[in-house]
């Protein structure tokens, strides 16, 4: 029973720290894990690379990501509102 309890726990904090993380890189805040990756990508990027190219490929990456986390929101809320739903009709008080 601790077992369980600790792992819905725990997908419960991981849920809600990816939830906060979309909300910021959503508003255009950048996170840490993001900063470290755009680190690590323009030391491993070719240096006669044009700047405008590096710019273009982080922008598109930018934007892959906030298009792949506006699904996963979007997906977020279909599956409370399903849930919702589900206690409505399936809850304590239905017969």
């Amino acid at each position: 029973m601790s077992l369980i309890c600790g792992a819905l726990k725990w997908l419960k904090d991981s849920d809600e720290r990816d939830k906060i993380e979309a909300e910021k890189i959503l508003k255009g805040e950048r996170s840490s894990c993001v900063e470290q990756n755009k680190t690590e990508k323009s030391n491993n990027n070719n240096t006669n690379e044009p700047d405008w190219m590096r710019d273009f490929e982080e922008k598109q990456a930018a934007k892959e990501t906030a298009t792949k986390l506006k699904e996963a929101v979007e997906r977020r809320l279909r599956r409370k509102e399903r849930m919702k739903k589900l206690k409505e009709l399936y809850g304590p008080s239905a017969k």
